[in-house]
């Protein structure tokens, strides 16, 4: 009869993972993330985002921005969607 251990089944294994503090020293990784967060932004939305306030102005009744501020914001109608 044979047995086996099998304790390194629950102990994760050791991932390569920077963290934090490599980033402080390694200028080009402090770039990539930021590069990273920065294509991660929704593309196709405005610079501006007022016109979903209460400061929002607009004579078209169709605009999805003033459906979104006047609360009937759907998700065929929303401006903030990427798809």
């Amino acid at each position: 009869m044979a047995l086996t251990s099998c304790s390194d089944l629950f102990e994760p294994a050791i991932e390569n993972n920077l963290g934090l503090g490599y980033m402080y020293n390694n200028s080009k990784y402090a770039e990539g993330i930021l590069g990273n967060a920065l294509t991660r932004i929704p593309v196709g939305s405005p610079s501006f985002n007022e016109v979903a306030t209460d400061d929002a102005v607009t004579n078209d009744a169709t605009n999805s921005w003033r459906k979104m501020a006047g609360g009937t914001w759907t998700s065929s109608n929303n401006p903030m969607d990427a798809w």
